[in-house]
């Protein structure tokens, strides 16, 4: 992520937001609240319920910010944010949500009720409760 994160600045873009694939169920009032978010503070997390992140953003990536994380744990949120404070980089929040990890993350997906239309589609042709 901080590759990601390094590239684009290099190329000229910023803010910067990474969101996790595994998140389908995000609402665009979501995303639009990061940018007034990361316009009052230097980072950005969108916190799951699992421990981790399913957004992740910043104004400027700092060559530290993921020092010492543990990947794909129940601590991952919690060390990414003292890393990002560590570095000057306090966050701001969006919401909680949650990602689908698995099968039953994937059939909480399936019952919501308002999901973006390729998310909906999917769903309606693939998964079998």
């Amino acid at each position: 992520m901080l590759r990601c994160f390094e590239e684009m600045q290099a190329a000229g873009h910023a803010p910067l937001l990474i969101l996790g694939s595994d998140s389908p169920a995000l609402s665009l009032a979501s995303l639009v609240l990061w940018t007034e978010l990361l316009a009052r503070s230097p980072a950005l997390l969108g916190p799951a319920e699992d421990g981790g992140y399913y957004a992740i953003g910043c104004r400027a990536p700092h060559p530290l910010m993921f020092r010492g994380v543990e990947w794909s744990s129940p601590h991952t949120r919690a060390q990414t944010e003292a890393t990002l404070i560590r570095c000057g980089l306090s966050p701001a929040y969006l919401p909680m949500s949650y990602d689908v990890d698995t099968p039953e993350d994937l059939a909480r997906l399936a019952s919501e009720t308002t999901l973006p239309p390729n998310t909906a589609e999917w769903l309606r042709r693939h998964y079998k409760e």
